[in-house]
């Protein structure tokens, strides 16, 4: 008999994204995990706690079309912030409730890491016989660069039954007991969108959450390097001021660069992957030194390498060094000159299929999911 597979996970799926606050390079990897455990005969219970994006919510359960349930607490969101703060912990426990309710004892737990959750993950094995399977894509206090709040999250990550990580270093960080765990970069899916579009410019993209640490700036001040035969779209989202600001960055390149930039806003399914389809390189440009490279991995990549783009990337261990490393461009510093010249030295005439390549990644990730959950 097959046990209960579980997710508490912040996800939402495309028919609720107008009605839920979602991340979509979280979405992305996760819908991909989850097709991966329907396809060794298992469906799964996604219990979501991702909140309202405006006014009131009501509770969703519903079977998916891939035979999985998924669970959304009803939620609400208010106009003002310390309201909100406020109901935030109601709504917690709200969640932790309806957690309860649908976790039996014996039952299989993937818990991707939030912060929001550490505490309470601890909690409910306390209550109950479950293994937990601890995803973790990166350890919040290196991004926040709050050191002193990193022992206390590496605790909360440490002593699980299983694991899934990114790369190879966030696994020694954790890891100590040398629990199983399995490696998945990002979403192995392929983009088998045809190429629709005439163009006599090669596109390149950005795609990903537009906060100046995390790369977006360092690709569009390369742009001024570029010449025309150069055409570079920005797609993602952030805050009303970090996008305010990058709009107002790309109207002041754009009068003096010859590689004009245009800015797509956040772009979902289809329309992405169409917009991928038609293009020619994906850009990784974040910080070079930035303290949380170490112990993440930029899904984007992935996401780029499934539909065929060369990728240019800064060069950092936890990339150069992971399955995809030899597919990719890499530069040495955060100047964007150097980001210029790595775009202009691919020939895109040379023989290359990424495509290929994360179809074995897949393969193999299914049969290591498949052995994990066997494990437990």
């Amino acid at each position: 008999m097959s046990r209960n597979i579980i997710y508490l996970v912040y996800y939402v799926p495309s028919k609720y994204m107008e009605e839920r606050v979602s991340y979509p390079s979280v979405n992305n990897k996760i819908d991909y995990i989850i097709s991966t455990i329907n396809e060794t005969n298992r469906h799964a219970t996604i219990i979501s706690p991702a909140f309202s994006t405006r006014g009131r919510s009501k509770k969703i359960d519903y079977i998916d079309a891939r035979g999985n349930d998924i669970h959304f607490p009803k939620s609400r969101t208010f106009k003002w912030s310390l309201l909100n703060k406020i109901y935030d912990r109601y709504y917690r426990k709200r969640y932790i409730s309806l957690a309860n309710s649908l976790i039996k004892d014996g039952d299989i737990v993937f818990v991707y890491h939030s912060q929001w959750l550490m505490k309470e993950v601890n909690a409910l094995k306390k209550k109950k016989n479950i293994k937990v399977v601890y995803e973790v894509e990166e350890i919040y206090a290196d991004v926040s660069g709050i050191k002193e709040m990193r022992d206390e999250e590496i605790s909360y990550l440490k002593g699980h039954n299983a694991y899934i990580y990114p790369n190879p270093e966030l696994a020694k960080t954790i890891n100590e007991e040398d629990k199983k765990s399995v490696i998945i970069h990002g979403s192995y899916n392929i983009n088998n969108r045809p190429r629709s579009e005439e163009n006599d410019k090669i596109r390149i993209v950005y795609s990903g959450v537009l906060y100046a640490s995390k790369g977006v700036n360092n690709a569009i001040e390369a742009a001024s390097f570029l010449s025309d035969k150069y055409e570079l779209y920005i797609m993602g989202y952030g805050k009303e001021d970090d996008i305010n600001f990058i709009n107002s960055s790309i109207k002041e390149a754009n009068k003096k660069n010859k590689c004009q930039i245009k800015f797509l806003g956040m772009k979902y399914g289809e329309e992405y992957l169409n917009i991928l389809a038609n293009s020619d390189i994906g850009l990784c440009t974040q910080d070079i030194n930035a303290s949380y490279n170490q112990t993440s991995f930029p899904s984007k990549i992935l996401t780029y390498l499934g539909s065929n783009l060369r990728v240019v990337s800064a060069d950092i261990p936890a990339i150069k060094n992971s399955k995809v490393g030899t597919l990719l461009y890499f530069y040495n510093s955060n100047d964007p000159k150097d980001i210029a010249e790595v775009i202009k030295s691919i020939n895109l005439k040379n023989k290359y299929d990424s495509k290929e390549f994360i179809k074995k990644l897949s393969s193999e990730f299914k049969d290591e999911l498949d052995s994990l959950i066997k494990s437990l």
